[in-house]
């Protein structure tokens, strides 16, 4: 069985964090990080939380990339 934990968290470090733990479990291949507007779904999270967290997408990515984690996107977004 493939289990995919999802994450929903308001800051970066944290969202990391908890990617690089569940990724490194035999049970989880991938994890998907589920991003929120605050407009689509009530909450928000990362990174509608932290001003200019979007400008800097590519640079945490790329952290995630660095310690081989897979990542996919759940976009509860009005305007994807």
């Amino acid at each position: 069985m493939t289990i995919t934990p999802g994450i929903l968290e308001e800051h970066w470090v944290e969202l990391a964090r908890k990617a690089t733990l569940f990724s490194n479990k035999d049970t989880a291949t991938l994890v998907q990080i589920d991003v929120c507007d605050g407009e689509f779904v009530p909450a928000k999270t990362w990174p509608y939380t932290v001003v200019g967290a979007i400008a800097g997408l590519d640079e945490s990515l790329n952290e995630l990339r660095s310690r081989n984690i897979i990542v996919e996107f759940d976009l509860m977004i009005q305007n994807p």
